[in-house]
């Protein structure tokens, strides 16, 4: 017969199980970290500093999470005002596009400042990857210096469903996350950044457009970890959980 201690431990035990398989893996970004959060339902930055000014009007549609907004490769966009960081950062979108076939010109986002200042990550690595879909970011702070990302053969294949592109930077190493895996990790130092310019997402803001949708836009003045990737993923589905503000005050381990 089975005694009521051992029902009892049982019963906690089931407990836990249950609450391992439906939390989230990883551990959340702290929301105190954010300088921008853009859930993509409508033009609001969820912390009312950056909100969105769209161009050419782009088409609210169906998003990773709830709503997103389609852009559609020739003339819409959106624009954000000034942004500065210190050293670090982290950028974080849910992309799904249409097609790569276009040479590089499609540009994911721009960070632009009136100085040497930008950040911008489009689909083309120069001869170091495949022509398409391999992703290029570019990081120049207010004293010129270059930093230059290339994913190699990560492909974002275009009309293969939604990928989460992340990019952090701690001021000596950058790193690209394409779907929770680690695409590169490279040393670079760099300094300082003011994007006091026009800032543009889906453009480089001189012609060049992104063809798909984009949804849940993260801004971050720190570098995130691999676990913070690994919550905002949630293994391919996000919930509300991995909205801003983020359920967890966790810290994540070096």
């Amino acid at each position: 017969m089975i005694s009521i201690k051992k029902i009892l431990l049982l019963n906690i035990l089931m407990i836990l199980l249950l609450s391992s398989v439906t939390s989230a893996v990883g551990v959340a970004p702290n929301s105190g970290d954010t300088l921008a959060y853009w859930a993509m339902e409508d033009l609001t930055d969820e912390l009312s500093t950056y909100a969105l000014t769209d161009v050419s009007s782009p088409t609210s549609t169906t998003g990773i999470l709830d709503n997103g907004y389609y852009l559609d490769g020739t003339s819409d966009y959106f624009t954000f005002p000034s942004i500065t960081f210190t050293d670090d950062f982290t950028y974080s979108q849910w992309i799904n596009p249409d097609t790569w076939a276009n040479g590089g010109l499609n540009t994911i986002v721009i960070f632009d400042g009136t100085g040497t200042a930008i950040f911008y990550m489009r689909d083309y690595c120069g001869g170091l990857g495949p022509t398409d879909g391999c992703i290029q970011v570019t990081i120049i702070d207010d004293s010129n210096t270059v930093c230059t990302l290339y994913s190699g053969d990560v492909i974002l294949e275009g009309g293969a469903g939604w990928n989460h592109i992340v990019v952090t930077f701690d001021g000596t190493r950058g790193v690209i996350y394409h779907n929770n895996v680690v695409a590169v990790n490279d040393s670079c130092t760099a300094n300082g950044f003011t994007f006091n310019d026009e800032n543009g997402i889906g453009t480089n803001l001189a012609g060049r457009y992104l063809d798909g949708k984009i949804d849940e836009v993260t801004v971050s003045d720190v570098a995130w970890y691999k676990e913070n990737v690994d919550y905002i993923y949630n293994s391919g589905s996000p919930t509300s959980a991995q909205q801003y503000p983020f359920s967890s005050t966790e810290e994540p381990t070096a």
